[in-house]
């Protein structure tokens, strides 16, 4: 699987442009897995969570959680 580019890329890493963890990033990132996936041909659901504030990151963020497992979408349940 090749990576999403999220960014700009120098020749070690891709760094993010957005701050994913803000309200309007998190509903980007949102928008671009579901647009990866229902391209392939799968859908996923995926939820924002608005967490409280918290003092080693000394903000109040946004988690984006899925149905995701270990970056891949559930594989079709089998009909019996």
């Amino acid at each position: 699987m090749a990576l999403a580019d999220f960014g700009v890329t120098d020749s070690r890493r891709t760094y993010a442009e957005a701050d994913y963890t803000s309200k309007a990033g998190a509903e980007l990132l949102k928008l671009k897995i579901e647009a990866y996936w229902r391209e392939r041909g799968h859908v996923v659901q995926i939820d924002l969570r608005e967490q409280a504030f918290h003092p080693t990151v000394r903000c109040a963020r946004w988690d984006v959680r899925s149905t995701l497992v270990n970056g891949y979408p559930k594989k079709p349940e089998k009909i019996a």
